[in-house]
């Protein structure tokens, strides 16, 4: 015996949490979209040397959080799924045990 247990409500509590943290990257993705200066505010020489450095720097950036956002959703999901199949181990653990009792009192119902 492993010594442990799984409580598939405390999984959904987790993934819940997780998702709201998701949110909060999220929150993070467009403050940081929304932070992004207008190229032209640097002024010409600036805007000629640096915004092609810039520019493409900044949408790197852009992208790592939505892809961050995307990774704490699917891990929520993931957790979500790992609630689903402890349920789905444990109605089959019960099944088990009342086929057992089942048989054992000669009344085993065969499925």
């Amino acid at each position: 015996m492993s010594g442990i247990s799984i409580d598939p409500e405390e999984l959904d509590a987790a993934a819940s949490t997780i998702r709201q943290s998701a949110s909060k990257v999220q929150e993070l993705a467009e403050y940081a979209r929304d932070a992004d200066p207008d190229v032209w505010a640097w002024g010409l020489p600036a805007t000629m040397l640096a915004a092609p450095f810039y520019i493409g720097l900044v949408e790197q950036l852009h992208q790592q959080f939505e892809g961050a956002v995307q990774t704490v959703e699917g891990f929520a999901k993931m957790i979500e799924d790992c609630a689903e199949e402890a349920r789905r181990g444990d109605d089959g653990n019960v099944q088990l045990f009342l086929d057992l009792e089942g048989e054992l009192d000669g009344d085993y119902s065969g499925e």
